[in-house]
């Protein structure tokens, strides 16, 4: 048995969940990623799966080490992101 579920999982819901701690709605968080607004539409959902591509660009945007209840840094949010979403959309 592979162990992969679990941590896509847990992947996912920190997605989320620092989505959820900068107050990003999911189209805002897929611009900010420079991925399709489709791709975040159901991050809600409990059969949420981003392509590997989109979970990496979305992990991007996530502090290291951040995990869901820790304060946030300074300049994160839609701040801290648009220099990566202009430089994303522009690509």
């Amino acid at each position: 048995m592979s162990t992969a579920a679990p941590e896509l999982s847990a992947v996912l819901n920190r997605i989320r969940s620092w989505a959820a701690a900068n107050a990003l709605k999911p189209a805002t968080l897929a611009r900010l990623a420079g991925i399709a607004e489709v791709v975040t539409r159901d991050m809600s959902d409990d059969d949420w799966s981003p392509s590997s591509r989109s979970i990496r660009r979305l992990e991007a945007l996530i502090p290291a080490g951040w995990k869901p209840g820790d304060p946030l840094p300074p300049m994160m949010g839609e701040c801290g992101g648009a220099a990566q979403a202009t430089t994303a959309e522009g690509s």
